[in-house]
């Protein structure tokens, strides 16, 4: 690792000073791991910044992982040697948005808010080689990998980490949703992982099984199956870790929205109230918790929302998608 350190600290000029202080805004927590039953400690920083969620947020060793995963892990790759789309164009740092350089303090908020959206042309390349020969690349201080975008890899104390979003990503097959393993929990404001991958947070613990298969699937499916009536548009969705809410068009009544909650576990629907398009437009979906949603109504001549409908979403008859009685409206035309 000695070059890439020479790298980082070479690139961490601002205002031309090196950047030296503290590496403050991370915690280094013991954790465990869990790979296809093999049980391990592992270092779990947890590092606060205001540009990834929390979960987002969490980083574990790169190497331990890939070898407890069985893959080869090469550092300084050649840049000759891998793919066009990580070879690089911008320099590093490079900052979103004008004044966002304020934001860093040292040499590892550096790397995560003066990120690349892309690959770039002065940082080391990672290459991991999985036990079929199957090439992924990363790099320090960036947020592009092989198959997806993520919080970018960090060198912190002559050791790179990387996220559990990025591993998650790693762990899902080419040609696969990745929305089934990662997924968005609204009353969190957060992501979570199922699947392949899954992350407790309160005791720190990563379990990876490589041979599970998708995460969620149940309601995706649902979902897929209303949007392949094209009479049909969700014009607003929200979720929570057990349910799904959308408002869709033209669901049970032409010129009406129809709001709908889908079972996340059982990818049944409930239908829960079907208004005008003229009320619709200026209704908004909220959760509580879990379990609640509140359907709220903007207040004429205001930015204001106000409360109209609360559901507990255990209490509804969920149906089997297949089995609802709405009208085809487009084959009525």
């Amino acid at each position: 690792m000695a070059a890439v350190m020479s790298c980082v600290i070479a690139v961490t000029m601002l205002g031309g000073a090196v950047v030296m202080a503290a590496m403050d805004g991370w915690e280094l927590n013991n954790g465990i791991i869990i790979v296809n039953g093999e049980k391990q400690t592992i270092d779990i920083k947890h590092i606060e910044n205001s540009r990834y969620l929390n979960t987002d947020s969490y980083y574990v060793p790169l190497r331990k992982v890939f070898e407890m995963l069985g893959c080869n892990v090469h550092y300084n790759v050649p840049k000759s040697n891998v793919p066009g789309y990580m070879k690089g164009e911008k320099s590093f740092p490079s900052y979103a948005w004008e004044g966002q350089e304020n934001l860093v303090t040292d040499s590892v908020t550096q790397q995560i808010y003066g990120a690349t959206t892309g690959a770039n042309i002065n940082m080391p390349i990672i290459e991991i080689v999985s036990e079929n020969g199957e090439k992924w690349y990363c790099q320090i201080g960036s947020e592009k990998y092989t198959n997806a975008w993520a919080p970018p890899v960090l060198l912190i104390e002559d050791t790179s980490y990387i996220s559990i979003r990025a591993i998650a990503y790693y762990l899902i097959p080419e040609n696969e949703d990745a929305d089934y393993s990662i997924l968005w929990d609204a009353v969190a404001h957060d992501t979570y992982y199922l699947g392949r991958l899954t992350f407790d947070e309160e005791t720190l613990t990563l379990t990876i099984d490589t041979n599970a298969g998708a995460g969620s699937r149940a309601h995706k499916d649902t979902l897929n199956t209303i949007l392949e009536n094209d009479a049909f548009r969700i014009m607003q969705r929200i979720e929570s870790r057990n349910y799904l809410v959308c408002m869709i068009e033209n669901y049970t009544q032409a010129n009406a929205e129809t709001c709908i909650s889908i079972d996340k576990a059982t990818g049944k629907i409930a239908q829960l109230e079907t208004f005008p398009s003229d009320v619709a437009v200026r209704l908004g979906l909220s959760f509580e918790n879990e379990n609640t949603f509140v359907l709220k109504q903007t207040i004429l001549n205001s930015d204001e929302l106000q409360e109209i409908r609360r559901y507990d979403l255990s209490t509804p008859q969920y149906k089997d998608p297949l089995k609802m009685e709405y009208i085809d409206w487009k084959a009525q035309e």
